[in-house]
């Protein structure tokens, strides 16, 4: 019974505790007519079937207005999404390569080129872990003399 009265003692401490901060970073807030204000707003989409798997309840603050031109638009048919329902990005080439010597060890790089990325559309990605992944990739002769 003592551990009890115990651990409701240390929980209602923990409570005053939250209450106090709480109550010391709260403003109370004034509204005027012609103020703007945030409103948190749901739509319930009705998706294409193709799309269908998708969750269909986009909220507002979510959504952004495209400003790109029509150069950005990527077909439906390009897009993959994993069994998770992931968008995954498609490594088209590998443009260079490079190494970084750290502190104790050298670290093998690769510029490679991503299907539809937006903004820079080259990144460098370790070449161990894009050989893994795309070893058709590999099979150039520029890299038949490494290991």
């Amino acid at each position: 019974m003592e551990l009890i009265q115990q651990i409701k003692q240390r929980l209602q401490t923990a409570r005053s505790w939250q209450k106090s901060y709480v109550d010391k970073h709260r403003s109370e807030l004034e509204l005027q007519v012609d103020n703007m204000v945030l409103l948190k707003v749901a739509y319930r989409l009705d998706l294409l079937e193709e799309i269908s798997h998708v969750h269909n309840i986009f909220h507002v603050f979510q959504l952004w207005k495209c400003v790109a031109g029509y150069s950005a638009f990527v077909p439906l048919d390009d897009i993959r999404v994993d069994d998770r329902l992931t968008y995954v990005e498609r490594l088209v080439a590998i443009l260079d390569r490079k190494t970084n010597a750290l502190h104790n060890k050298v670290v093998s790089l690769v510029k490679v080129q991503w299907q539809h990325q937006r903004g820079s559309e080259w990144t460098w990605e370790l070449k161990t872990e894009t050989r893994e992944h795309y070893p058709e990739l590999f099979t150039a002769a520029d890299f038949e003399d490494e290991v």
